[in-house]
Order: structure tokens, then C-alpha cells, then sequence
């Protein structure tokens, strides 16, 4: 009994043991899982937290990306209205590159027109210096004529006043039955002498600045106011002249057309025109 009651109470003792060695086994691995339990609680709290920050960041990097895009837009915006400036410049170079070799094409013909027009000034100005001279010339020629023309005069007015003198004047007979008047010899011997057939003279002046010329024929070669002259240069006709003024021993004419007083010249052969 006594071995039976001892034999009990190894074994409940033993049973006590296993069952304290459970006991102690299960709290310690309640005891891991519990400590792991509370690491990875820690572990997903963090990662929790981390998962906010990544969200945060994405967040932000999403907004990021979205202002960047926007940046973006702008920046291709400017880009396109750069390039758009950029080849509006290059078209307004181009036109003034172009304006430019226009005007340079203009000053080149500006210059040449120039250039041409100074030596047509240097010509207009010889030409006037030489009509100058030439009008000096004709003044010189005109005071020339003038005074020999006032010599003339004043010498067929001294030669009038002698011949008047000279002669004396045939009376005047009338007949009683006609009544015809009758002139004297004397009076006959004074009348101008008349153009003798195939009278022929010379041109000794042109004066084109005044539109007439002068022959070497006179009242004493019968040549009288109203008669025409035509002109010869060898044989070749150049016009006609028309005694305008007559004294002793010359005349002047007046030119009938504008292409014998481009052509006249001194000495060409005049004769009465038939």
C-alpha cells in the first residue's frame, strides 16, 4: 500500500513536473510569439510609416511631375515662339540683306548717273563758256556791223547830198495839148542804176542771233527793198534772201526759211532770183 501510494506520488509529482516543464514551455514560447508579435507590430507600424512616407513622396513626386510637365508645356510654348521669332529674324535678315544689296545696286547706279551727270554738267558748262564766247564774238561782230552800217549811211548820205548839189534838177514841161509831164535828162541820170542780167555777189556776214545776213550788192548795183536772192555753195542751192535794207554798196537780207539760216554761210555765191 505504502509502495502504491509512493509509486502515486512520483508519478504525480513527475506528472506535476511534466506538466510545470509544459507550462514553462508553453509561456516561453508564448513569450517568443508574444516578443515577435510586438517586433512585427513594430515592423508594420514602421512599415506603415514608411508606406506614408513613400506615399507622401509620391505624392509630392506626382505634384513634382505635374509642375515639371506644366514647366514643360511652358518651356515648348517658349521653345515654339523662339523658333516662330527665330526664323521671323531670319525672314527679316533675309529682307534686309536684300534691301541691303538693293541699295548697294542703287548707290552703284546712283554713282554711274552721277558720274554721267557731272560729265554732262562739265560738257553743259564748255558749251556755255563756249556760247559765251561765241555771244562775245557775235556782240563784237554786231558793234562791227553797227558801226560800218552808220559809216555807210553816213557816207551814201554825204554821196546823196553831193549828187543833190551836183545836179541840178530838169524842170518839168508840161505839154499844153497832152498834159503829160516830161522828166529832164538830169532827173533820168539821178535814178538808182537798175540789177544788171546775171549780177552776181557774195555773203559777207550771217548774223544767226539776229536773223539776217549781208551781201556785197548795193544801190549801186541796183538792188533795191523787196528783192530776193538766192544762195549757192558751189552749185548746190541752199535757199533764199530778201533785201529787208539797201545802202551804196551793200545790203541786208532777211532769211525766207529756217534751213538756209542754218546753212548760210560767209561767202556763198548770191544771185538775183529769176
Amino acid at each position: 500500500m505504502i509502495e502504491n501510494s509512493k509509486g502515486r506520488t512520483v508519478v504525480f509529482v513527475l506528472l506535476i513536473a511534466v506538466a510545470l516543464l509544459l507550462a514553462g514551455g508553453i509561456y516561453y514560447l508564448y513569450n517568443q510569439e508574444y516578443t515577435k508579435n510586438v517586433s512585427l507590430q513594430k515592423e508594420l507600424e514602421e512599415v506603415k510609416t514608411q508606406q506614408k512616407i513613400a506615399e507622401t513622396k509620391l505624392s509630392e513626386s506626382k505634384e513634382t511631375i505635374t509642375s515639371l510637365e506644366t514647366k514643360l508645356k511652358g518651356a515648348t510654348t517658349q521653345i515654339e515662339t523662339l523658333n516662330k521669332s527665330l526664323d521671323d529674324e531670319k525672314t527679316a535678315r533675309q529682307e534686309t540683306l536684300a534691301q541691303v544689296e538693293k541699295m548697294k545696286m542703287d548707290m552703284t547706279q546712283l554713282s554711274k548717273v552721277t558720274v554721267e551727270l557731272e560729265a554732262k554738267l562739265n560738257k553743259a558748262q564748255a558749251e556755255a563758256q563756249q556760247a559765251q564766247t561765241q555771244i562775245a564774238d557775235l556782240e563784237t561782230k554786231r558793234n562791227e556791223l553797227e558801226v560800218k552800217i552808220k559809216d555807210l549811211q553816213s557816207q551814201t548820205q554825204e554821196q546823196t547830198v553831193k549828187a543833190k548839189e551836183g545836179v541840178e534838177l530838169g524842170k518839168i514841161v508840161v505839154n499844153s495839148e497832152t498834159g503829160a509831164a516830161v522828166e529832164s535828162a538830169a532827173a533820168q541820170e539821178a535814178a538808182p542804176a537798175k540789177l544788171a542780167p546775171g549780177a552776181e555777189g557774195k555773203v559777207l556776214v550771217v548774223n544767226k542771233e539776229y536773223d539776217f545776213a549781208v551781201i556785197n550788192l548795193g544801190i549801186k548795183d541796183g538792188v533795191s527793198v523787196g528783192m530776193v536772192f538766192s544762195a549757192y555753195r558751189g552749185n548746190k542751192y541752199l535757199g533764199d534772201l530778201r533785201i529787208e535794207k539797201v545802202h551804196e554798196s551793200m545790203a541786208a537780207a532777211g532769211f525766207t526759211t529756217k534751213e538756209i539760216r542754218e546753212k548760210l554761210k560767209e561767202g556763198d555765191r548770191v544771185v538775183p532770183k529769176s
